[in-house]
């Protein structure tokens, strides 16, 4: 299927066509679980999340010692970054809109993960360090999870986050309809600051 995509002059943000986009409420419980592992090479949701979760943890210990750092990770999917995390001494809490990864995270993992949207998520104490890993570009107002990630953090808290940048993702097959907006390193710079960031490196 080809999907349009439109670029904004001002920040370069390249965002979805309207015509093309989801209801976030039942794509993300049912519909974005089953696309994603269905195109995965391994099939093996599993061990791609842990696979994926080395790599994101080498570099969060870069960041703050591990060991009894409270951290909050938001769409956790199957939760290999949080169950890493927790094995190297961490306090780990996770937020997960899929009815199926979010299950999987508690009752087999064993892990506090509710289910949900970070927006109306309420864990009644904030963290050391929030992780949005590949997140911000599947919704449409960016500025509501990072000024909720925002008011999450410990005064000297950490937000790390991944997405996609436009100009490589236009190279790439990762314009799909699950991804609303595809960043610019200015647009990046700007939306964080509007959430009350302090930008310490992006790269």
């Amino acid at each position: 299927m080809r999907i349009t995509y439109h670029v904004c002059d001002a920040c370069k943000t390249s965002f979805l066509d309207e015509a093309f986009r989801k209801d976030p409420s039942s794509y993300y419980t049912k519909e974005y679980e089953a696309w994603f592992y269905r195109n995965r090479d391994d099939r093996i949701p599993i061990l791609h999340a842990f696979s994926d979760a080395t790599a994101r943890v080498f570099l969060l210990s870069f960041l703050r010692p591990l060991n009894g750092l409270s951290v909050l990770d938001v769409g956790c999917g199957y939760a290999g970054t949080l169950a890493l995390l927790r094995r190297l001494g961490a306090q780990t809490t996770g937020v997960e809109p899929s009815e199926g990864c979010a299950t999987f995270d508690h009752e087999v993992l064993g892990l506090d993960v509710t289910r949900g949207f970070l927006e109306t998520f309420q864990p009644g104490r904030r963290f050391g360090l929030v992780t949005l890993f590949d997140v911000i570009e599947h919704v449409e107002d960016p500025l509501a999870p990072l000024r909720a990630a925002h008011s999450l953090l410990e005064d000297d808290g950490l937000l790390f986050f991944t997405t996609p940048h436009n100009k490589r993702a236009a190279q790439s097959v990762i314009f799909q309809q699950s991804h609303v907006l595809l960043f610019s390193l200015h647009s990046i710079q700007k939306i964080l600051t509007q959430a009350g960031f302090t930008i310490r490196k992006l790269f």
